[in-house]
């Protein structure tokens, strides 16, 4: 949904798209890199209620600017309510089950159930600028790596509510970021 160019001509924006109940398996059998589903410079999207399993990049992945400038387009999104499991080892390694970078106000990922990823994954990934997202209400449990994963200048999150658990190296990982993080949930 939408593109990888921010547009300041809202006009010329892909927005408002639904993906709900859908079951996804094996997208990366033709292209090594693929997420099942994509959300790039677009705004006010809802993905909910979708099953996606087998050999993905990443199942959801939001956003496109790395960094806070220029700003990019991604806002308002909601993924919730997916089912993201059994994703093996792929080409190119999993890198997030549900993925989000840049600034992204206002948008949410919750009530998501996410377990048994491999190929490195972490469960949800919150990359370089990930700001204004509220993760919250998601059951997280058997991951490779890290069961929710920030890397880089992510700030003005609010993590709360969620279940963590059995993450391979660690239930939560701060990658590059020093200071203080508040969250409330179960992490085990």
């Amino acid at each position: 949904v939408g593109g990888t160019d921010a547009t300041l001509d809202l006009r010329e924006e892909t927005c408002r798209t639904t993906i709900t109940d859908n079951r996804i398996k094996d997208c990366c059998e033709v292209y090594a890199g693929a997420a099942a589903i994509w959300i790039g410079q677009s705004s006010y999207n809802r993905v909910a209620h979708n099953e996606v399993l087998g050999l993905c990049q990443w199942a959801v992945s939001a956003g496109w600017t790395w960094g806070y400038m220029p700003p990019q387009n991604a806002r308002n999104n909601v993924i919730e309510y997916n089912h993201v499991h059994d994703i093996p080892d792929s080409a190119l390694k999993t890198h997030g089950s549900i993925y989000l970078i840049g600034i992204q106000p206002m948008s949410s990922v919750n009530h998501n159930l996410i377990h048994d990823i491999g190929g490195e994954g972490s469960g949800i990934v919150l990359d370089n600028s990930a700001v204004g997202i509220t993760v919250e209400h998601n059951l997280v449990y058997n991951v490779e790596k890290d069961c929710l994963l920030f890397n880089y200048n992510d700030i003005g999150n609010i993590i709360q509510n969620n279940i963590f658990a059995m993450g391979g190296r660690s239930v939560m990982n701060r990658s590059g970021d020093s200071g203080r993080l508040d969250q409330t949930g179960v992490f085990y």
